[in-house]
């Protein structure tokens, strides 16, 4: 769903809330109500598990409250606990799904708006085109499916890929892009060799699925290479620290897993515990407040089971005073294992296993 800019939010809030009879919303959403006594309709909370129905909507004052699990709001405000919106992005599809216009609170999107936008259609073709060139090498796809033990679908879902060099990255992106320059190429950083050159691509998006940024691995580096990642700097143009790896694709499941989100560190750990990846040893503010706007109400962090990773676990406690109505858990991994490699070595009930007894 494309976002486009609001200058008055609020405006365009009450807006949607005065149009809309929020139970015709949760009906559509949930279905016939369970019971109506009034002004109230009940049903059974989609946001925790129960027998007896104890979330109701009161049809004069036009909100819902779970007296189970007490989330409670008006007509937006459902929309975003139920699908794992921001505020503007429940607006939006409140207002196409229902035919509200809401086009008097918005914007011409602005030149940087513009370049910006055209950025992202680059960096996901890009994406695009490195996943299917890796489905395409079929004894690398094999190599990898059995170096990580992941799915097909995983592998897809997360638009995991590979690139055989930077030339045939750029010349794809070039017959594709139309107007796409040499200057434009320069600053999305597809020159990088060690980036682009025999590499795993792992596209980093935001969490509406938009790719913003890329942190791949060289399968063949040079003998200098100190790491094992190699990812787009922080002079890129879209960079930002407010990314999670693959949040886009938990967001849709929060409301099943009752707001609860597992962090790992890197994105192989994250693939294989279906959780987010910070991307690191610690928690960035930005991603934090990204956490918050998702109204995110548990967070069980998994660092690797080395000394930098319990390093990072008492390092986590100068970050849990700014995760506010957040209940933070650590997971302790096994000595000198990472959750991707105890999930392939142990299964999939070891590593949930080591979530569940979190602390």
């Amino acid at each position: 769903m494309t976002i486009k800019t609001l200058t008055d939010i609020k405006s365009a809030h009450a807006k949607v809330r005065k149009e809309l009879d929020i139970i015709k919303v949760v009906s559509d959403d949930l279905g016939t109500p369970t019971k109506v006594t009034g002004n109230d309709s009940l049903w059974c909370c989609p946001f925790h598990s129960e027998n007896s129905p104890s979330f109701g909507v009161h049809s004069q004052m036009q909100i819902f409250k779970c007296f189970g699990c007490h989330r409670g709001g008006d007509v937006v405000s459902w929309t975003q606990n139920l699908y794992g919106l921001t505020w503007p992005e429940s607006i939006y599809l409140l207002a196409v799904k229902y035919g509200i216009d809401i086009s008097a609170f918005e914007r011409p999107p602005t030149e940087e708006e513009i370049t910006k936008n055209r950025y992202i259609n680059i960096c996901d073709q890009a994406a695009k085109f490195c996943c299917t060139a890796l489905f395409h090498n079929k004894a690398l796809l094999d190599w990898y499916k059995s170096d990580t033990g992941f799915t097909a679908e995983q592998i897809v879902d997360h638009e995991v890929g590979w690139t055989q060099s930077t030339d045939t990255l750029i010349r794809h992106l070039f017959t594709i892009i139309p107007g796409l320059t040499q200057d434009d190429v320069d600053r999305l950083e597809f020159t990088n060799k060690l980036m682009w050159n025999n590499s795993l691509v792992y596209p980093i998006k935001d969490a509406s699925g938009k790719t913003l940024r890329f942190y791949n691995k060289p399968l063949s580096p040079p003998p200098d290479f100190g790491g094992k990642y190699v990812g787009t700097s922080s002079r890129h143009p879209l960079f930002t620290h407010k990314l999670l790896y693959g949040f886009h694709l938990v967001r849709r499941d929060l409301r099943l897993n009752k707001y609860s989100i597992r962090v790992v560190e890197g994105q192989k750990a994250a693939i294989a515990s279906s959780g987010v990846a910070m991307m690191g040893s610690a928690l960035h503010e930005e991603q934090i407040r990204l956490l918050q706007e998702h109204q995110i109400k548990e967070v069980i962090i998994a660092f690797d089971g080395d000394a930098a990773g319990r390093a990072a676990s008492v390092r986590l406690l100068d970050d849990v005073s700014l995760m506010d109505n957040m209940n933070v858990l650590v997971a302790r991994m096994p000595d000198d294992t990472q959750p991707d490699d105890l999930a392939k070595s142990k299964g999939l009930p070891a590593l949930t296993k080591i979530f569940k007894d979190a602390i």
